[in-house]
């Protein structure tokens, strides 16, 4: 069966703010008013350019490999697209490296962004090791997706290290964004399990389960997240919850919440 247009995966992506930009803006908000617009001006604009959309790519890359890696593991043959997606993977972090290793994002980081820059190379460091995990077979498919989003993970925690701002309630409402686009990425995990699913005609032991909590932890932490948004962020993203996509997406989830886990997954291409 071909999983890639499958309903829930048209529709994942786009139903929540990626934060980068957001989170950016009120930095260089909060550090304008507080330190004066010239140099804070250059450090935000460092951070954007040199950690922000260089980050940002190497998430998506992760994120689009998890999935066929989970896709390769429900079937017996590789996958050449998993091969081109590990080219277009190693190519972001290698730009993401040159970034980092550069002294003028070092220089824009306060110490708490230092460290974690540092743990995010080091995660990265263990992805060849981590591939050849999966094509040697020895890990399974929620093993896999749980490599890939701890790499994740660690992106997400160094975007957060840039949301440690001055004032209180930006840095609260910096944070709600953080924690908005790691539910991106609970949503991109529970794709990424039911494409395994469908390619292998059903779930494996325990992949239901963690499926299960995969989008109950989204579930929570949108709500938690929503509820520290400014107001207008918030009226923005009831509407998005009546949209017929964002409807359709979660009557998906409740089917799959109440399936049978040893049945096929009641999804197909067509919805």
């Amino acid at each position: 069966m071909d999983t890639r247009d499958w309903p829930i995966r048209a529709k994942l992506t786009a139903l929540v703010v990626t934060p980068v930009a957001a989170l950016l803006a009120l930095w260089i908000f909060a550090t304008t008013l507080t330190f004066g617009p010239a140099l804070d001006l250059l450090s935000a604009r460092t951070l954007l350019y040199d950690l922000g959309r260089p980050g940002e790519v190497v998430v998506t890359e992760l994120q689009r490999e998890r999935r066929l890696s989970v896709v390769q593991l429900a079937g017996p043959a590789a996958l050449p697209a998993l091969a081109d997606q590990r080219r277009r993977t190693d190519a972001a972090i290698a730009e993401l490296r040159n970034r980092v290793g550069g002294d003028k994002l070092r220089d824009a980081a306060g110490d708490l962004l230092d460290a974690r820059l540092d743990k995010l190379v080091a995660a990265l460091d263990a992805l060849p090791a981590g591939r050849g995990f999966i094509d040697r077979r020895q890990v399974d498919r929620a093993g896999a997706v749980g490599l890939y989003s701890g790499m994740i993970s660690f992106a997400f925690q160094t975007f957060a290290a840039m949301a440690a701002l001055p004032d209180p309630e930006l840095n609260r409402e910096a944070l709600a964004l953080t924690a908005l686009g790691r539910s991106r990425d609970l949503l991109g995990q529970a794709d990424a399990l039911v494409a395994g699913a469908l390619a292998g005609g059903r779930f494996s032991d325990g992949e239901h389960l963690l499926l299960t909590q995969t989008i109950g932890n989204e579930r929570f932490l949108v709500d938690t997240a929503v509820a520290d948004l400014p107001p207008e962020a918030r009226s923005a993203y009831q509407r998005l919850t009546e949209d017929p996509a964002f409807v359709q997406l979660r009557t998906l989830q409740e089917g799959l919440l109440r399936a049978d886990p040893a049945a096929p997954p009641p999804v197909d291409a067509r919805g």
